[in-house]
């Protein structure tokens, strides 16, 4: 049995269940229960209020599912539209690490590597934030520890937050005073 015809016949039987105890209050006002005619006349009226109700009842429970659809269409495309967002914002993410990468080539670092401590530390620091970083971030561990350490604490600072961040100006889990 479909669920369609099965609403159907709930609906109807509830219209019937009404209207028996609609009339059959009205018929214990009335005292008039024990009489087979009044019997009679509460099963046709009930019978006649739920073939006059039937159609109606099916056709806004129809109505109801059709509205309660569209309502989770439009969840379900407001939730995919988020997530493209959010898709757009990674694909946004790796484009900007990967930039960040590129931006020291190979032949750069290798200059900074071969330079003294100091001289490197005072041409970094001349640098704009993310490309010292990106050239540090490159360099063996070892050189860059040397080079921060000759340069002046806010800036090695600053430098070191921007290479633990992958390039973020800004580290998200710290918050802004």
């Amino acid at each position: 049995m479909s669920p369609a015809l099965s609403a159907r016949r709930s609906c109807r039987l509830l219209g019937c269940v009404a209207a028996a105890l609609l009339f059959g209050s009205a018929a214990l006002a009335a005292d008039d229960v024990a009489s087979g005619v009044n019997r009679g006349l509460v099963e046709s009226d009930a019978e006649t209020f739920c073939a006059n109700i039937g159609n109606a009842a099916s056709d806004a429970r129809v109505a109801w599912e059709a509205r309660t659809l569209d309502a989770l269409k439009a969840d379900v495309e407001e939730k995919i539209q988020a997530l493209d967002a959010k898709r757009a914002e990674l694909a946004e993410w790796v484009e900007r690490r990967e930039a960040f990468r590129k931006q020291a080539e190979d032949s750069i670092v290798d200059i900074y590597a071969r330079m003294r401590p100091d001289a490197a530390a005072e041409q970094l620091a001349l640098l704009d934030s993310s490309t010292a970083a990106a050239v540090l971030i490159r360099l063996k561990a070892r050189v860059a520890g040397a080079i921060l350490s000759e340069m002046d604490a806010p800036r090695a600072v600053a430098l070191a937050t921007m290479m633990s961040t992958n390039g973020d100006t800004e580290d998200p889990g710290v918050a802004q005073q």
